[in-house]
């Protein structure tokens, strides 16, 4: 493989626009580029991170391109996909205002839990982009990409992610399993590698999410491992 080339969302920033002041200013991409140049110095490496990148944004930005050989492709999008089935301002306002504190995290904790269609049909907004088009959107990228001669494509899952802050209820995480399994069925029919971050990255969530969707320091390390680990196998597979 001559070169490694990577798309994802604001996960492989270096840094988002709420990281805690005291975390390292480095992505897990950058971590994984900092392995790579030790075990394979001559394979060239770049990627594009973008904030609100969603599978149709990510389509458009691949099929843009030319055709490429020989290359290592890591694609990692779907977190704004799934996630904004958050509650609408005003039933938003209420929670935030519930007195004692103690009861109003009972409540967010109930309704955390709500994972009812008919409670976000009055109360929320639809899905960012709905299962069917995210699958078609995605698909058409990863043939793109499987048209080069002697490519490798990576999809990376999407990470566990908790929409509660701290004080009123954003959203939840349940549909993520339904798009990791949108993104397993697709590596299958096309022959791409699926990466399971969100299984690696579980029993870390609650620690090493610093706002519930971004990792951490110690998180991005964990993420690049797994990254990493990917990336060589199908280097020496090649």
């Amino acid at each position: 493989m001559r070169q490694i080339i990577c798309y994802t969302d604001s996960l492989g920033l270096n840094e988002t626009h709420n990281i805690p002041v005291n975390e390292a200013k480095i992505s897990y991409l950058e971590l994984v580029h900092n392995k790579l140049k030790i075990e394979y110095p001559e394979i060239k490496f770049s990627y594009e991170a973008i904030t609100g990148r969603t599978a149709v944004l990510l389509k458009n930005d691949i099929i843009q391109n030319p055709i490429i050989n020989n290359a290592i492709f890591v694609i990692q999008v779907g977190i704004v996909d799934c996630a904004p089935r958050v509650l609408n301002n005003t039933f938003r306002i209420f929670v935030s205002l519930i007195r004692p504190k103690f009861i109003r995290k009972w409540i967010i904790l109930i309704l955390n839990r709500l994972h009812k269609p008919w409670f976000f049909r009055y109360f929320g907004h639809r899905l960012l982009v709905p299962p069917k088009k995210f699958r078609s959107a995605f698909l058409e990228a990863v043939n793109f990409l499987n048209k080069g001669h002697n490519n490798k494509i990576l999809v990376l899952n999407i990470l566990p992610t908790n929409y509660i802050k701290e004080n009123i209820f954003i959203g939840f995480s349940s549909n993520i399993l339904i798009y990791n399994n949108i993104l397993k069925n697709i590596c299958i029919e096309t022959d791409a590698v699926y990466v399971n971050l969100f299984d690696n990255m579980m029993p870390y969530a609650e620690k090493h999410l610093y706002d519930g969707v971004h990792p951490n320091y110690e998180g991005k390390k964990i993420l690049a491992s797994v990254v990493f680990n990917s990336i060589l196998q199908n280097i020496e597979e090649g």
